[in-house]
C-alpha cells in the first residue's frame, strides 16, 4: 500500500470512527426521541390552522352563495 493510500484509510477510519461515537452519543441522550417529539407537535399545529383554513373556507363559500 503507498503512502498516500495508507493516510487515507487512516483519516477514513478516524472519521467513521468519530461519527459512530457522535450517532451512540445522539441515541443515548435521546436527541432523535425529543426531535421526533417536537416534529409531531409541529404537524400537530400544521394540521390544526389547515384545519381552520378549511372552516374559514367553508364559511366564506357559504356567505357569498
Amino acid at each position: 500500500m503507498t503512502p498516500v493510500a495508507k493516510y487515507y484509510s487512516k483519516v477514513f477510519g478516524l472519521g467513521l470512527g468519530i461519527g459512530a461515537a457522535m450517532e451512540v452519543l445522539l441515541i443515548k441522550s435521546n436527541y432523535y426521541q425529543m426531535l421526533a417529539a417536537s416534529e409531531a407537535k409541529q404537524n400537530l399545529k400544521d394540521l390544526q390552522q389547515e384545519q381552520e383554513d378549511l372552516e374559514r373556507y367553508k364559511r366564506m363559500k357559504s356567505a357569498s352563495s
